[in-house]
């Protein structure tokens, strides 16, 4: 049944938001007639920009964005779903300024450690003032609004924001983002939970050939364990170039690694001292490469991803998500170009040691880009992203499925009030908590023209 998520009262559309949900494992009439699709049934989420979601059980979710209120301002959004029902609030503020002195507020990620314990990181403004680094943790019931303490030398005003945040256990997290000192330059900004409060660790170290103002940005950051973290970013060295950094904490201490002419998009690390993290790279001769790093044994070490036989001369790979079910077992997706000359996904496995491209065509339409992969076991698998149509210039969203060994492609259904024949849509993040169970959020744009958001409910079995 369709429904609408209310949210406060006034609000205003700023950005599309959808979030689906994905339970069951019997066919739906509603998406498709085949044998093993997904079901997912939109509920509209009116006004909501919804960009990140985490869900430690399959009946407890968290969903964080921002919406626009009357007065202009943005606020931080925090969609809860709890007993069946999906409920939406205001993020609370680390001050409570006069509604006519009010800042603004966002929040980019969520992490739970487990039911009932979730922190969402972000940022946060006074009345014309800098950001300032926004944590909001979930415990016994109610979120806490914290302003992300800064680094002990930092100077006290500097602008601060958070983009990522995991939370391996109900007693420890970790989030990243930047911080600018006096220069101006912006520094990296890690974030540490224990024992009930947040502290900032001591500025990193940079690699050894950064720039005197090296401009280091963390966007996200994955932790197996307490005190086992890898956060990934970029800097600008000596000769003005911006190559990636990976940022491991072992033993208590953080290290850089440089990674030259590359780009990450996600990281996975199924245990403590194994990660993958994948991308692209530009070769010397500057053609483009999917790009695999692999932690082990306290190193990281690249290799190319592989191509199928369907590849053109200059394929032109690109890894866009990964995860690892277990160590040693990852599933890595992202696009390539094909000998007709079109787009088709790329999907390396890991196993026994070895990535392999798995054999599958998914004729998604043209420039698919995944914006997560959820694999809660090594033969159950959900991508979502976005894909242009045959003329290139609509966005759809993409929902692709491993069952097995068998990988598929389902559109992912929109509320009635989405624009008619090719509706425009796409994905920002998802989770599944079990194989039968996942959330999805992202937009749609409805008949009006205006970008809306929308959370999927439960259909019974698919």
């Amino acid at each position: 049944m369709l429904g609408c998520l209310k949210i406060p009262r006034g609000t205003r559309l700023r950005k599309p938001a959808l979030v689906e949900l994905l339970v069951g494992s019997a066919a739906v009439a509603v998406l498709t007639s085949a044998p093993h699709a997904p079901t997912w049934i939109p509920v509209e989420v009116p006004h909501a920009a919804i960009g990140a979601v985490a869900c430690p059980a399959p009946d407890s979710c968290v969903a964080v964005g921002s919406y626009h209120e009357p007065s202009g301002h943005v606020r931080g959004l925090l969609a809860t779903l709890s007993r069946g029902a999906w409920t939406a609030d205001l993020a609370p503020l680390p001050t409570s300024p006069p509604t006519n002195d009010a800042g603004d507020s966002d929040l980019t990620d969520i992490a739970c450690g487990d039911r009932g314990f979730c922190v969402a990181a972000g940022w946060s403004t006074s009345a014309g003032g800098s950001p300032h680094g926004l944590l909001e943790t979930l415990s016994g019931g109610s979120w806490t609004s914290t302003q992300a303490p800064l680094p002990a030398r930092a100077d006290a005003t500097s602008a601060a924001s958070l983009s990522a945040v995991a939370c391996p256990s109900v007693r420890w997290c970790a989030a990243v983002g930047s911080y600018f000192d006096r220069k101006p330059s912006a520094l990296g900004l890690i974030e540490t939970y224990a024992d009930g409060h947040w502290s900032a660790t001591q500025p990193l170290a940079p690699p050894p050939n950064a720039n005197a103002a090296p401009d280091v940005f963390l966007q996200t950051v994955n932790c197996p364990a307490a005190d086992a973290c890898v956060a990934i970013g970029s800097y600008v060295d000596k000769g003005g170039n911006i190559p990636e950094l990976i940022e491991t904490l072992a033993h208590g201490r953080w290290t850089p690694t440089e990674v030259p002419r590359a780009a990450f998009f996600a990281v996975s690390c199924p245990g403590v001292g194994s990660c993958v993290a994948v991308g692209s790279t530009y070769g010397k001769t500057g053609r483009l490469h999917g790009l695999i790093e692999t932690l082990s044994t306290g190193t990281w070490t690249a290799r190319l991803a592989p191509l199928p036989q369907t590849r053109a001369t200059d394929g032109s790979p690109v890894l866009d998500a990964v995860t690892c079910p277990t160590v040693g077992s990852c599933v890595a997706i992202g696009a390539y170009v094909n000998t007709s000359l079109g787009h088709d996904d790329l999907i390396d496995v890991l196993s026994e040691h070895t990535w392999r491209p798995a054999r599958v065509t998914l004729s998604a339409g043209n420039d698919a880009h995944h914006e997560a992969l959820s694999c809660p076991t090594t033969a159950s698998c959900v991508a979502v992203g976005s894909y242009l149509d045959a003329r290139g210039t609509a966005l759809h969203s993409l929902v692709e499925t491993l069952s097995g060994t068998r990988w598929t492609a389902w559109p992912a259904p929109l509320p009635p009030n989405a624009e008619k024949g090719d509706p425009v849509a796409s994905f920002d993040d998802m989770t599944c908590p079990t194989p039968v169970s996942c959330v999805a959020v992202g937009w749609y744009r409805d008949t009006a023209g205006s970008t809306q958001g929308l959370i999927e409910t439960p259909a019974g079995p698919h």
